[in-house]
């Protein structure tokens, strides 16, 4: 098991190290193309065709979905151990804004 995870550490580091390198020697011998205005959409091309969600009626927790793209191939995720409010820690969601954002506070109506 630790040859695995040392391989996979070796493989990491450098595929890491040698991206930046492949991609500046790319662009140097103009490895790539640039895009001509028919590769490029003015209107958005969806790519989904159809999601398909699977609600359980007796406690209406989504069990299911299944997506649909445009060369028909599906992706389906069953949902088997959901756990609704599940109680976290409110100290996991802690934000703090930029100082120069605007804050408006919700007050409740």
């Amino acid at each position: 098991m630790r040859e695995y995870l040392f391989i996979l550490i070796i493989a990491a580091v450098v595929t890491y190290l040698l991206t930046p390198l492949v991609r500046r020697g790319a662009i140097a011998v103009r490895a790539q193309h640039a895009p001509r205005a028919r590769d490029v959409h003015k209107q958005p091309t969806p790519l989904l065709t159809r999601l398909v969600i699977t609600v359980d009626p007796k406690d209406y927790v989504v069990r299911q979905a299944v997506l649909y793209d445009q060369f028909q191939n599906t992706v389906t995720m069953t949902f088997n151990r959901v756990a609704i409010n599940p109680g976290i820690s409110d100290s996991l969601f802690v934000f703090t804004p930029p100082k120069d954002a605007a804050v408006v506070p919700l007050e409740p109506r």
